[in-house]
């Protein structure tokens, strides 16, 4: 496994080499790309992001409540209009916990090439970590 950090520092692990396609910021969020033999991974991290809740009518859609490195997250499948395998995962903000913007609202896609087992998705988003957020002396 390969561990694979963010500007921001969130990390996650992939299972082979990825290249970096693209990290933008924009005036509400913040995209990064990457793609890897047999997938490819987006995080959009924004108060925008897509809740993942308007693929119910897509087919093969799943969705069901995970728990990852602590936050209560919804993973979402479905097969996009091109047939391509899709798993997402969005990590919602929690209020008075989340004031830090390098953390939620954030959803993570990965997109599978066709063969690609569905548990690679999954672990790379399981392994999802933020970074620890920095206390001031006395907090």
């Amino acid at each position: 496994m390969t561990t694979i950090r963010d500007s921001s520092g969130i990390s996650f692990e992939v299972p082979s080499p990825v290249h970096v396609e693209a990290e933008s910021t924009g005036i509400d969020s913040i995209v990064a790309a990457w793609t890897a033999n047999g997938y490819e991974i987006t995080i959009d991290r924004g108060p925008f992001a897509d809740p993942l809740t308007q693929y119910g009518s897509r087919r093969g859609h799943a969705a069901v409540d995970e728990l990852v490195n602590g936050r209560n997250v919804r993973v979402v499948e479905f097969a996009d209009d091109d047939g391509t395998r899709v798993v997402g995962a969005h990590f919602p903000r929690r209020p008075g916990v989340d004031a830090d913007s390098v953390f939620v609202p954030m959803t993570v896609i990965v997109r599978l090439v066709s063969g690609t087992p569905k548990d690679v998705a999954l672990n790379i988003i399981r392994s999802i970590r933020f970074p620890t957020p920095n206390r001031k002396k006395g907090e």
